[in-house]
């Protein structure tokens, strides 16, 4: 299964490889920032293991993400492309990640959301992992919730698994 290193591992390798960009582990003796102005972009994994994996960093994360990915001047990118830069990065954690879990795994396209004090939900979550890194000085958190299967899925399993021909 898949362990904070493995996390750790992909997000440096994503941010080294897409962006150019070091990223080490946040101190945790340092106080995460007050920040308000936040996006976070999510992809579905389902199939041998069902969960989120999502990707959480202040909006400056991305808008210097963008300006990386589409060579343009950090003043020029637009919502759409900040939206598309963090989503592909979301994406990309999300399918190096996949490969560690039982397969076969099944990959979302990413759910971007941003703004200000913004609430997201994922049904009936177990969290797994959450590991907080910094790129330019900012936090970029990588969480990896589970979902727990519904009683209707885990019904229909049981009686395919039980009403089967033998």
């Amino acid at each position: 299964m898949v362990e904070e290193s493995h996390i750790a591992r992909v997000l440096e390798m994503v941010w080294s490889a897409t962006l150019q960009l070091p990223l080490s582990r946040w101190d945790t003796s340092i106080i995460m920032p007050d920040i308000r102005n936040m996006i976070a972009a999510y992809v579905r994994i389902s199939g041998g293991w069902g969960g989120t994996i999502a990707l959480h960093a202040p909006n400056a994360v991305a808008r210097q993400a963008a300006s990386i990915m589409f060579n343009i001047p950090e003043a020029s990118v637009t919502e759409a492309e900040i939206q598309d830069a963090f989503g592909e990065l979301a994406n990309q954690v999300g399918g190096n990640l996949k490969v560690l879990l039982p397969e076969p795994c099944h990959l979302s396209l990413p759910t971007v959301v941003g703004g200000r004090e913004f609430l997201a939900q994922i049904p009936a979550p177990e969290l797994l992992l959450e590991f907080v890194a910094e790129s330019s000085g900012l936090p970029v958190v990588v969480t990896m919730v589970e979902t727990l299967p519904s009683r209707d899925a885990f019904h229909a399993r049981f009686h395919e698994t039980h009403n089967s021909p033998a």
